[in-house]
């Protein structure tokens, strides 16, 4: 497990941006879910759809786990 003590939460919440990544980053994504409340988006970053899902989880006004159609 990562040593995450160094995470500064208040510049975090002050200026709060979604985390975007898996797998080696798991941990952060929790630490700072737990500990912020700042949303995440835990997927692969590899190919055009998995940008267009990305794209549309972070500006879409609804939140939601589903694919764009």
């Amino acid at each position: 497990m990562p040593d995450l003590r160094a995470l500064d939460y208040d510049a975090i919440r002050a200026d709060p941006k979604p985390l975007v990544g898996f797998s080696d980053i798991t941990y952060l994504h929790l630490e700072i879910w737990q500990n912020c409340r700042v949303p995440g988006v835990h997927d692969c970053l590899a190919g055009r759809q998995s940008t267009e899902t990305v794209l549309h989880l972070l500006t879409s006004p609804q939140s939601t786990a589903n694919s764009p159609s």
